[in-house]
């Protein structure tokens, strides 16, 4: 297996021993880069040519970015990770890894609340090389309200207030949600509900009845949605997650009419 290295100077010599692990140096950039690498490592299994390498960095920096999220920005944190299910819905084995890693991610790296703005992975005669730009939060945030303004100038004068094609979810625990919540954080005061609950925009419907085969042959997204908010920790679901369940733990309120009173554009963060 050819060794992944952190990245750094592209014109410095580094020791390596084959099949190890080899770091790049103490700076901003070389020590996320570096971070990745560990995290790829731990789940890389046999990995050995440029394609799987390449694969497992895509998945490690959408983990890396989304737990990146969680203490910042909750509700972007929950967008990334439902869009992330979305990207990988035919590739099961994916996602599963995208989670482990992201459990990874949060128990090693928690302090880190870096972003990587771009990456690339470098083959030369002695091994594979990861280059990372990372990117703070702050200079983030800036850079996409500049992005929105930019995007904005001349919309306004085309908008008209219109109706959205899509049937609203909104999604309310019941009682046996918030004792399992309150399980997972004991010795802390309990949580006796919730001021706002999430809300799910799923495909247009005419019917109660069409809303409900949607929710039967969809309900699980939506369940796993609501148990990774608090905990991402399989192990502490409940192992029997039917649509029964599903019931028992949330109340479903349903709205057919769904109007944009905004000018701004709606948006979908990732």
């Amino acid at each position: 297996m050819k060794p992944i290295k952190g990245g750094k100077d592209r014109n410095e010599q580094d020791p390596v021993r084959s099949g190890h692990l080899q770091k790049a140096g103490d700076g901003e950039a070389e020590q996320l880069g570096n971070s990745l690498v560990e995290l790829v490592r731990a789940h890389a299994g046999d990995s050995t040519d440029r394609e799987q390498w390449e694969a497992l960095l895509s998945i490690a920096v959408m983990a890396w970015n989304t737990g990146s999220m969680k203490k910042s920005s909750p509700d972007t944190y929950r967008a990334m990770l439902e869009e992330a299910q979305m990207d990988l819905e035919d590739d099961a084995a994916s996602f599963e890894l995208l989670r482990k890693m992201l459990r990874d991610r949060e128990q090693r790296f928690a302090q880190d609340d870096s972003f990587i703005r771009d990456y690339r992975l470098e083959e030369g005669a002695r091994g594979f090389r990861v280059w990372v730009q990372p990117v703070d939060m702050d200079e983030l945030e800036s850079e996409e309200s500049e992005a929105e303004q930019h995007a904005m100038e001349g919309f306004y004068d085309d908008w008209s207030e219109g109706y959205i094609n899509r049937t609203a979810l909104t999604v309310r625990p019941r009682q046996v949600y918030l004792d399992w919540i309150n399980a997972q954080t004991p010795g802390e005061p309990p949580i006796a509900g919730f001021d706002e609950h999430n809300i799910y925009l799923v495909p247009e419907a005419e019917t109660n009845e069409a809303v409900e085969l949607w929710l039967k042959q969809n309900f699980g997204r939506l369940f796993e949605r609501e148990l990774e908010s608090w905990s991402t920790d399989e192990h502490t679901w409940p192992a029997r997650r039917d649509y029964r369940l599903f019931r028992e733990w949330f109340q479903v309120e349903v709205s057919t009419m769904v109007f944009d009173m905004e000018p701004t554009p709606l948006r979908k963060e990732i």
